[in-house]
């Protein structure tokens, strides 16, 4: 504000001398600009633009915590922070490095309140409008944003220079996982339209502890053996409590009519193995899970599905969710079907080959 060009361009905007601090600017006709941190001093604080730059730490925003810090402030905090709400307004510019950071955040729960400008490094096909009359001029596939300054030599030493194709992904094109996915890939899974004779058939549970709107669901996977490798026939996922979780396992036993029904051994599954061992003639296996956290586990069976060894149908009601979630893991908002897809497949490889099953034709 005090340079040249900026004196040239605005000859009537001066700061007030006693108002030169670093995180307050305060110009003669009342303006200001107050700068704080993300959790920092916002009390008695307001404006008419509120502007968040870059509010993860890059290196924290997989810290599902650290994640939810930046979520919780920004909803609790910074909602009243504008001096007139009807015509004051929100901006954000960030980038991506989760799929539930601050960005995914806003446009899963505020995303029609907002205008969204993406500009990836590499132009993707996505157009994107602004209210200020702004289009992304690139129209081929691959088109770098900025030539003049990120030549093809020069953004390919960025892309290769990141630790993990996601981060590049994140930092770069402004999605979360790297095109078709991050530890899986969409293309590695088969699709089927007919089912083979089945070795055996297994259902597998992972229960979540509470049914809130917050919290994690409970995911339920029918999956099958065959010559050819595992087929998932039907997804459940749903926030239940205790009684209808209960239910619908049997429900879903009496259906299905799997060869066991296998739930993991923790949270309100514990009480659901007792319960339907008790209870019921429900054939339950209690699973213990090894391998480490989430993000480990699905490592340790990427080669079996990268080999074209897991079907999913061409279509069904659950499969886009399911997608979405296998292509942004570990990125993804919640992972409860990629899990239980990985323990299906670890619990079949453990089991060891059958020779002879059941025709489902």
């Amino acid at each position: 504000m005090t340079s040249p060009w900026y004196k040239e361009a605005w000859p009537h905007v001066e700061l007030k001398r006693d108002q030169n601090a670093k995180d307050k600017f305060e110009n003669r006709a009342g303006g200001f600009r107050f700068s704080t941190s993300v959790g920092g001093r916002a009390t008695g604080e307001g404006g008419d633009r509120i502007v968040a730059d870059d509010p993860h730490n890059m290196s924290e925003v997989k810290s599902d915590a650290k994640r939810k810090e930046v979520l919780d402030w920004w909803d609790n905090t910074m909602q009243t922070r504008l001096n007139d709400p009807k015509t004051g307004a929100f901006v954000v510019v960030m980038q991506r490095g989760h799929q539930q950071d601050l960005s995914g955040h806003i446009l899963e729960k505020s995303g029609a309140d907002y205008v969204h400008l993406c500009l990836p490094a590499r132009y993707e096909g996505n157009k994107f409008h602004t209210v200020l009359g702004f289009d992304d001029p690139r129209t081929e596939e691959g088109e770098l944003l900025w030539p003049e300054r990120f030549d093809e030599v020069t953004l390919s030493a960025i892309e290769e220079s990141f630790s993990s194709k996601s981060e590049a992904a994140g930092q770069l094109q402004q999605r979360p996982s790297p095109a078709g996915g991050a530890i899986f890939k969409l293309n590695w899974f088969k699709s089927y339209t007919k089912l083979p004779k089945f070795y055996r058939i297994v259902e597998h549970w992972d229960t979540a502890q509470k049914a809130n709107t917050t919290s994690a669901y409970s995911c339920g996977q029918i999956w099958a053996e065959a010559h050819n490798g595992y087929y998932l026939l039907d997804v459940i996922r749903k926030r239940m409590e205790y009684p209808e979780l209960k239910r619908s396992i049997q429900t879903r036993y009496a259906l299905n009519r799997p060869d066991v029904v296998v739930i993991e051994d923790k949270s309100s599954g514990i009480s659901v193995i007792q319960d339907l061992q008790e209870s019921t003639t429900v054939p339950v296996v209690a699973w213990s899970v090894t391998g480490g956290d989430k993000e480990n586990r699905a490592k340790a069976v990427a080669d079996t599905i990268e080999s074209g060894n897991v079907w999913l149908p061409e279509s069904a009601e659950w499969l886009d969710v399911f997608l979405d979630e296998i292509e942004h893991f570990p990125g993804s908002k919640f992972k409860d079907q990629v899990d239980v897809m990985t323990q299906a497949i670890e619990y079949f490889k453990r089991r060891g080959g059958l020779t002879e099953g059941r025709d489902m034709s």
